[in-house]
């Protein structure tokens, strides 16, 4: 009696889900990590008249608007960041300069905020699995 198996065409069905899984799961992070950095963008777009240490932060210059991005890093990792160089400043309170006179800065968490709007965790829940349904 002759034994037969499809032993290895599940194993390449396998192997082909795998792929797509990891597909689905860098477009869920990618998604998410720039709805993110979409969000701290809102909160650098106050208005140029407001007051300074208003929020949203006033967009005198754009630097800090110019500022945000994302690093996709890898399949697990996404970086939302501001390369302005007073972003740690004016996102954490301190002391800044203005042409060369520092003045103490309040605390405007514009990514900290952006974060607690778009709430990744459970966004990624839900764009992981739409993108699954793809």
């Amino acid at each position: 009696m002759a034994i037969s198996s499809n032993a290895a065409k599940i194993a390449a069905r396998y192997k082909l889900r795998i792929v797509s899984l990891k597909k689905a799961q860098k477009k869920a992070l990618t998604r998410v990590a720039h709805r993110v950095n979409r969000e701290q963008q809102r909160n650098l777009s106050g208005s140029n008249k407001a007051n300074p240490g208003s929020y949203p932060v006033p967009n005198r210059t754009g630097n800090l608007f110019r500022g945000a991005g994302v690093d996709m890093s890898g399949q697990h990792m996404a970086i939302i960041y501001n390369s302005a160089e007073y972003a740690g400043a004016v996102h954490g309170g301190g002391m800044a300069t203005n042409q060369g006179v520092a003045y103490a800065v309040k605390p405007r968490p514009y990514l900290t905020a952006a974060a607690e709007t778009v709430e990744p965790t459970k966004r990624l829940a839900i764009e992981y699995s739409k993108a699954i349904l793809q």
